[in-house]
């Protein structure tokens, strides 16, 4: 009986993630699948070529093992600057990677969008792992400035 329920739990959190993964594809705003359909990224509340005029944007990781949202990055594009800039980024499970899947995808976002910058504020909420901050954004090329309980980070496209 519990071996049942919990082969129908699973069940329906696989049929949920690849429902969720083929009305992603079909909305055409997929950014990255992982090889073995573990997880995607998508472009949650806009089609690119809406964001191509400028505005907020977040990208999101579904997990299928959750069938859930389980990580996301904010963004908004400025179209006159060509500025790409990171906002708020949230995630529900550290140490697993997904911040660099994330900033993968914000950088494709940027390129995609033909920006000359990325730019981003480390929040003073976050001063106690700025050291971890750095790592990641040196990782992808980011310039990373930190003064004092603040900083800015800054990757130039072009």
């Amino acid at each position: 009986m519990v071996k049942r329920l919990f082969s129908k739990l699973f069940t329906s959190k696989a049929e949920t993630f690849h429902k969720a993964l083929e009305y992603e594809r079909k909305s055409g705003v997929i950014f990255e699948v992982d090889a073995d359909e573990q997880w995607f990224v998508a472009l949650a509340n806009k089609k690119l070529k809406e964001l191509n005029e400028g505005g907020f944007a977040m990208l999101i990781l579904f997990q299928k093992q959750k069938s859930a949202q389980i990580a996301s990055i904010k963004t908004v594009y400025d179209y006159d600057k060509q500025e790409l800039f990171i906002g708020d980024f949230e995630s529900h499970v550290e140490n697993k990677g997904y911040g660099s899947i994330l900033l993968r995808n914000v950088i494709e976002l940027a390129k995609r969008l033909n920006c000359k910058v990325i730019t981003g504020n480390l929040s003073s909420v976050d001063s106690d792992h700025f050291d971890k901050l750095k790592h990641i954004y040196k990782k992808f090329n980011f310039e990373v400035y930190i003064s004092g309980k603040s900083g800015t980070i800054i990757r130039k496209l072009v």
